[in-house]
């Protein structure tokens, strides 16, 4: 194999890592807009948006914040007991509360299953991007080496 031979595949392999990076990262925003829309956040797009241009950060910040809104706490009107404003009843006296309608989707299930499946394949690909990068290091230096026609003696000559 010839050294332009093996240019063209290490740009092969770039150009098809850099693919599976892109599809990881379409795969992490799905995850965290399903994640979004199960907590009730009010920006699953936004969240998604950021996380598949930008990644990680935004992917950082985002679970940072996303369980803010679950666990704000609110007092009951009837017994005035702090709980969080996601429980549909309050854990002291029973009462119904109001304020977790938003909270209380029927797709809620279906958006967590949604979000561990997306997160599930986005972490592998990733892995499967990075273990192609330490095959294509590993490669790269050996075909170095063994194209090299400069050897260490060239360097310094015996006296």
């Amino acid at each position: 194999m010839d050294a332009t031979q093996l240019i063209i595949n290490f740009v092969i392999i770039i150009i098809l890592m850099t693919l599976i990076c892109l599809v990881a990262d379409v795969f992490l925003a799905l995850a965290v807009y399903n994640d979004a829309k199960a907590k009730a956040n009010n920006e699953p797009i936004l969240w998604a948006i950021l996380v598949g241009i930008f990644g990680l950060i935004p992917g950082i910040i985002y679970l940072c914040i996303r369980n803010s809104e679950f666990n704000k706490r609110i007092f009951c009107p009837h017994c005035g007991f702090a709980h969080p404003i996601s429980l549909k009843n309050c854990p002291q006296c029973g009462i119904y509360n109001n304020y977790s309608e938003p909270f209380d989707n029927y797709l809620t299930a279906e958006y967590k299953k949604k979000a561990k499946v997306f997160l599930i394949i986005s972490l592998i690909l990733i892995g499967v991007c990075f273990i192609f990068a330490i095959i294509m290091v590993c490669l790269f230096f050996l075909t170095v080496a063994s194209y090299s026609d400069i050897s260490y003696y060239s360097y310094y000559p015996h006296y």
